[in-house]
């Protein structure tokens, strides 16, 4: 039956019944590899493998190596994949060649993976020739794990230099992971091959190459070409990337002929936030009254980066201090964050001007939150609540949370995602944001780091080794820093959120942004695109996405699909146009009306879920240029919110088209490629009052 029964599912239970009975041998096994059935040949790698010794006894290793390059089935190489971890690492290579040599599971959501794992044992053993495995990989992912595995420790980054030269289009991946492992273990010394790999691609006609290859002779310690790179950054008609990507090495490598360069730059837009946060890696009497002095034509964005590199040293946080007192900074621009870093360095001088020009800092006793907890919520009344602004909500949101959480999929990873919290209860936001010390979880308790030249880092802790630790800082940056340079390292017994951001606000912000995070979906900010009434559930002005018309499909179908199963997003309407069945290369033409001839910026809202698709999308305008998305999302099904698809000259009645061509799916989607609409919207035709 296990050899020959027309049915598969009774060839299996024949072949478990054996195995369970003790009657197989391996013989028997590996004869089985060669069943017509892709799950009966799985099966008989799976239980051959068992026994790690009997692939290698009995002839089933070369059968392995063959399968893997050569069997049609991905069940088949999945299984081999999974019995690579059982095997004598000896014995893996030849199979793990074999699968790797199968591009079309590079998109796979679990093959990459599972021959990793694998894999990754002999990286370290032998990174010469998991050098080679990785230049001969058809699965980028496996072949860049690979060479981050072997960049990590002196004889790997050896190989791994050493496959520079031979690496081709690979070669700026490659120098990626050799910078990151060198970010994380900057201990490492000069490999001999780096003579020979910089020789050969020092002069290379790709400019990522060129670039990668600076960076890691500066890296290993070549410091010659920094008074050129100073003259780029300083040239404002240098090319405006080359001088971002010199700027950030300057700063990573500390050096201090640059700080005059990066003060000047305070006074360039383009690269004022570089500026800013490369001179908080310095300590230098000048560089308060620099970022002061320019602080008035500072974005939001810049400004929290100003201060939080004034935060950051003692005399640095003295002129901040001296700022808010005479009006220069307002007290709102300073967050409850950067004021309790301040106070965490223990000067009274420094606490004595913190609190008489910023305000006591709430150390989060849970009778003071009470009291507040109790205040706030008399003021925030359903009918309070009912007035707000939420676009405006969404703008404090921006210079509040925005900095460490992910809401609606855009944000910061520092804190939590709160999209799917119980952000609605008003009970349970106010008392997250006015006592988050009274659970703290481990991973958002606050670590402070204080280095040996007087500067201060605080933040979470995603990463450390033997030789550095990164600290993730409220602004978002990691900052990579040598455990030789810490002077003093603590974990407070605090959450990373500071008590305190609430009082902060005016009242009509505080209403606004409890709003905000309560909304079921994304809103737009002020004078941004459509709106979506949380109290009618629809989008005034819209063109639901299941009243378009289609005008063409190559693939699949589309029809509405009611929403209401999916309480984590709000649709306009509560509906969509879903299209299913399509492939990659499929589109759909839909047609949409513009009340006269004329410019419109035109927005549309779509669905994200695990199961979506990534798309291009024109609409109707000479020499279109597609917009790129990616419509996954996981494990919710969400609303993408407004989205703009830019100005487009539209004409008169509904002959205007949105069209979405499937081009794959996010490498952790379920592949299925459907994509949801829920609105089209047109803004006031350009030109208009």
């Amino acid at each position: 039956m296990a050899e020959r029964d027309p049915s598969e599912p009774m060839q299996l239970r024949a072949l478990w019944a054996l195995h369970n009975a003790g009657l197989l041998k391996e013989a028997d096994l590996v004869g089985l590899l060669g069943s017509k059935s892709e799950y009966v040949r799985a099966w008989a790698i799976q239980l051959l493998a068992e026994d790690p010794g009997a692939p290698g006894r009995s002839g089933g290793l070369s059968k392995f190596g063959e399968m893997a390059k050569s069997d049609p089935s991905a069940a088949v190489r999945l299984y081999l994949a999974s019995a690579l971890g059982r095997l004598p690492e000896d014995q893996r290579w030849t199979i793990a060649e074999g699968l790797l040599s199968h591009g079309e599971d590079a998109a796979d959501h679990n093959l990459p993976l599972v021959i990793w794992y694998g894999v990754e044992p002999l990286v370290e053993g032998a990174p010469e020739r998991a050098m080679e495995l990785a230049a001969g990989s058809a699965i980028p992912k496996v072949a860049q794990f690979i060479a981050r595995r072997a960049a990590s420790d002196p004889r790997g980054l050896g190989a791994a230099v050493a496959a520079l030269p031979a690496a081709g289009d690979g070669a700026p991946a490659l120098i990626a992971e050799i910078l990151n492992a060198l970010k994380q273990r900057p201990d490492l010394p000069m490999p001999e091959s780096w003579e020979k790999a910089f020789a050969a691609l020092k002069e290379s006609p790709n400019e990522a190459v060129r670039a990668g290859m600076e960076e890691l002779a500066i890296r290993f310690g070549d410091r010659s070409t920094f008074p050129q790179m100073r003259k780029v950054v300083a040239d404002a008609g240098s090319d405006a990337a080359k001088r971002r990507r010199f700027l950030k090495i300057l700063a990573d490598a500390k050096d201090g002929a640059s700080v005059p360069v990066f003060q000047a730059l305070l006074a360039d837009e383009t690269l004022r936030g570089d500026a800013l946060r490369a001179l908080a890696n310095f300590s230098d009497a000048k560089s308060p009254a620099a970022i002061l002095s320019n602080y008035a034509a500072f974005t939001e964005a810049q400004k929290r980066d100003a201060v939080a590199a004034l935060s950051a040293r003692p005399d640095y946080a003295k002129a901040l201090l001296g700022a808010l007192a005479d009006g220069t900074v307002a007290r709102a621009e300073v967050s409850a964050f950067n004021a309790r870093q301040i106070k965490g360095f223990g000067d009274q001088e420094i606490d004595a001007a913190l609190e008489k020009h910023w305000g006591k800092i709430a150390d989060g006793a849970s009778e003071t939150a009470k009291v507040e907890i109790a205040r706030f919520k008399k003021m925030l009344s359903a009918e309070s609540l009912a007035s707000a602004n939420l676009p405006n909500g969404r703008a404090v949101y921006g210079r509040t949370c925005f900095a460490c959480h992910t809401l609606f999929g855009e944000g910061a990873k520092i804190g939590p995602d709160i999209t799917g919290s119980n952000r609605a209860n008003l009970d349970y936001i106010l008392e997250n944001i006015i006592d988050p010390n009274a659970v703290i979880g481990r991973d958002y308790q606050l670590n402070v780091v204080t280095l040996k030249d007087g500067r201060v880092l605080s933040g979470m802790i995603p990463l450390e080794n033997e030789v550095t630790l990164t600290v993730r800082q409220i602004t978002g940056e990691d900052a990579v820093v040598e455990k030789k340079d810490i002077a003093k390292r603590e974990v407070a017994p605090v959450s990373m959120m500071p008590p305190g951001q609430l009082q902060t606000l005016s009242e009509a912000d505080a209403r606004d942004l409890i709003a905000y995070l309560a909304s079921p979906s994304q809103v737009p900010l002020p004078g941004e695109g459509p709106f979506l009434d949380p109290k009618t559930r629809k989008v005034g002005g819209a063109q639901e996405g299941e009243s378009l018309k289609v005008a063409k499909a190559t693939g699949g179908a589309a029809s509405p699909q009611v929403m209401g199963n999916f309480p984590k997003g709000m649709w306009s309407g509560n509906t969509q146009l879903w299209w299913t069945g399509a492939k990659p290369g499929d589109s759909l033409a839909l047609t949409f009306a513009a009340p006269a001839d004329g410019e419109y910026e035109v927005f549309a809202a779509f669905t994200k879920a695990r199961d979506y698709a990534t798309a291009d999308l024109t609409t109707s305008t000479a020499n279109p240029v597609p917009l790129r998305f990616d419509f996954f999302a996981d494990p919710d099904v969400l609303t993408t919110g407004p989205v703009s698809l830019g100005k487009h000259a539209l004409k008169a009645g509904g002959s205007n088209t949105l069209e979405i061509k499937i081009t794959g799916a996010n490498p952790d989607a379920v592949k299925a490629y459907m994509v949801g609409i829920d609105y089209v919207w047109l803004g006031k035709k350009l030109g208009d009052e």
